[in-house]
């Protein structure tokens, strides 16, 4: 951005900018920043598109996935960042992946999914540690944990079948599967399980009741297992599930899966 070609507003304020830089100012006057709000917010963008531009010579996609507070900072333009319209829902991880929509706006679309994809990948990458709480906390808090989760399945391409993916997440390897994938904060906030994380996850047109419910019942009565044989032990009776569940779903999984029906249908599904 030459500066000769700027508007005479824009114009001045960066060279004040500049003088800050060289340390001969510590910040720009709110002189130059006495609009209205949206005047304000574009100078101030004006400010820090001339800076990537200049001194980064970073291009709009490189903004997208570079840009971080941090940075702003070393460039001496957090001050000016009060300047900016962001959203009220938005925290200042979000705010920051925002600017480079607002910097950019053909080139870098404000996409609600993708955004919660870049965070997920810095995530991944390390460049975040953990995620925003605005994250975790808001209504939409479910819809991002599963663009999240659909996100790492495209990058797992261990699995061939939906069953696969309901047997390994009826599992300790799921659980594993998640912590390696940084997801497991999240299973917990939103759900009982990472096979319920999963069944939420998956698209209607995958998703399968049957495994779900079957590995459900299945972790279930694995659980029951040892209850049932300690009150064998201590009532020397023939004791079952029967004791303490009668919910109708749980027999037909609880005899699938005791008796290893061998009929046709289980063994196509199967």
């Amino acid at each position: 951005m030459c500066i000769k070609k700027m508007k005479p507003i824009s114009k001045n304020v960066i060279i004040e900018y500049e003088a800050i830089l060289l340390n001969q100012k510590i910040n720009i006057s709110k002189f130059f920043f006495n609009w209205d709000s949206y005047t304000n917010e574009q100078l101030a963008l004006d400010v820090i598109r001339y800076s990537f531009k200049t001194y980064l010579g970073w291009s709009p996609q490189e903004v997208e996935s570079k840009i971080s507070l941090s940075l702003l900072k070393s460039l001496k333009l957090n001050e000016i960042l009060a300047y900016i319209n962001f959203p009220i829902e938005l925290d200042s991880t979000l705010q920051i992946k925002y600017l480079a929509h607002l910097l950019y706006p053909e080139q870098v679309k404000y996409d609600a999914r993708n955004l919660v994809l870049q965070i997920y990948k810095d995530i991944l990458e390390r460049r975040l540690k953990r995620f925003p709480k605005s994250f975790l906390s808001n209504t939409d808090g479910i819809l991002k944990s599963n663009i999240c989760f659909l996100y790492m399945l495209e990058q797992n391409s261990d699995f061939s079948t939906i069953k696969e993916l309901y047997e390994h997440f009826a599992g300790s390897k799921g659980i594993h599967t998640l912590r390696k994938y940084h997801l497991m904060s999240i299973c917990t906030a939103f759900y009982e399980s990472p096979l319920e994380f999963l069944h939420t996850s998956l698209p209607d047109e995958q998703k399968s009741n049957f495994f779900y419910h079957y590995y459900k019942y299945k972790n279930t009565i694995g659980k029951m297992i040892p209850k049932i044989t300690l009150l064998k032990k201590r009532t020397g009776k023939q004791a079952s599930c029967d004791d303490e569940y009668n919910d109708s779903k749980f027999f037909y999984y609880y005899r699938l899966y005791r008796l290893k029906v061998k009929s046709r249908v289980f063994n196509f599904i199967f």
